[in-house]
């Protein structure tokens, strides 16, 4: 290349993508893996047969916002994340809104129960395999949440990759309610929780090996 043709390569202005680009993409990579899970989910432990049934319970509206309700600003968070310089501090305190609602909801529920009722409400049928069901149907979600973190210039990798995870847990416990037969609010803020940092923890472990420039 000559001289001056090089001169003017390097003047042109970068195109600068706008921040919907960036928006649309992590949510098609985000429904992506969501479709991958919920077929996991499908095929290896089935949907619930009563179903419709309990959805009709208040509870497993709240099981539902719950996943939810960490889904969304964990999403906000690993955009974040992305882009060095934003302000992310105010972001964890509003992740660790649900974990306190659900708390304080699960204690009153215990508070109110028998005691004999106690323990079936915390371990209830399924707490050996929970954890790690949604670990397992957290991985397609966790390659796609890696991915668009990737694509962006993070800059505290261990951190960023901790959020994937975290957030792919979330989406993954939200696809898991479709199946799970639990519905003791003690049993979700425990070992939905637990299923949620699993994820997490491999995903801060996976998140300097991946996303390193």
């Amino acid at each position: 290349m000559k001289t001056n043709d090089l001169i003017d390569f390097l003047s042109i202005e970068p195109q600068v993508l706008p921040k919907s680009f960036w928006r649309l993409r992590s949510i098609a990579l985000l429904i992506g893996g969501l479709l991958i899970s919920s077929l996991m989910m499908k095929v290896l432990y089935g949907v619930r047969p009563d179903l419709l049934q309990s959805m009709s319970q208040a509870n497993f509206w709240v099981k539902l916002m719950f996943s939810i309700s960490l889904a969304v600003p964990a999403s906000q968070l690993l955009i974040s994340l992305g882009r060095p310089g934003m302000h992310i501090k105010w972001l964890w305190w509003i992740m660790a809104i649900p974990f306190l609602a659900m708390g304080l909801m699960a204690l009153q529920d215990v508070m109110h129960a028998d005691v004999s009722q106690r323990s079936a409400m915390v371990l209830g049928e399924t707490w050996r395999s929970c954890p790690y069901n949604i670990t397992l149907l957290s991985l397609p979600l966790m390659g796609a949440s890696l991915g668009f973190a990737k694509s962006l210039a993070p800059t505290k990798l261990q951190l960023t990759g901790a959020c994937a995870g975290f957030l792919s847990g979330a989406l993954a416990a939200m696809v898991y309610c479709f199946h799970c037969p639990e519905s003791a609010l003690p049993f979700v803020v425990i070992w939905y929780s637990l299923g949620i940092l699993l994820p997490m923890g491999l995903g801060a472990y996976l998140g300097p090996k991946i996303l390193s420039w």
